[in-house]
């Protein structure tokens, strides 16, 4: 018979992945590179390779297997704690990113009248910084984030906007 539907590790192995040799062969192979060059196969940073809706470097930093890989459910989950509004999420870590960033970037009216302000999301527990407070759980070869963006932030407008961003 043919192996059937993308192969999986039952627990991964940092640094390696299946990968399916003609119709019946399964090889562990070890990955060289952590870029998002080598992930994306070409494909441009910014540009939506399957048409999920997420570009393509969010989809890499958020931790997407491969550029075809419908990233919609590794999107933040929003929420609000005390008035704070908290962004919760999965992002490469240094080690499995390369050089590209992730930031968080909050506003009271996205970005009309008050610009957005842009807070790059870091490797370790820390804030806040530009108004979020970050948590983050050390993971290979995901990071788990929390970001809270302070209502302070709101400047008494009583509503807070937030969206993460990924840079190459």
């Amino acid at each position: 018979g043919s192996i059937t539907g993308p192969p999986s590790l039952s627990a991964a192995i940092p640094d390696y992945q299946l990968q399916v040799v003609g119709e019946n062969q399964l090889h562990l192979v070890r990955t060289t590179s952590s870029s998002y060059a080598t992930w994306s196969g070409g494909a441009a940073f910014d540009a939506d390779a399957n048409g999920d809706g997420v570009p393509n470097g969010l989809a890499f930093l958020l931790g997407a297997p491969d550029k075809d890989a419908d990233a919609l459910s590794l999107l933040p989950i929003p929420s609000h704690s005390g008035g704070n509004l908290v962004l919760t999420f999965g992002m490469r870590n240094a080690t499995n990113r390369g050089s590209a960033t992730l930031s968080i970037q909050h506003s009271v009216d996205v970005g009309m009248a008050d610009p957005w302000t842009t807070v790059q999301v870091p490797d370790s527990t820390g804030g806040p910084t530009g108004g979020v407070t970050f948590i983050v759980i050390a993971g290979n070869p995901l990071n788990r984030v929390t970001a809270t963006i302070s209502s302070g932030e709101s400047g008494g407008e009583g509503r807070l906007f937030g969206r993460v961003i990924a840079n190459e």
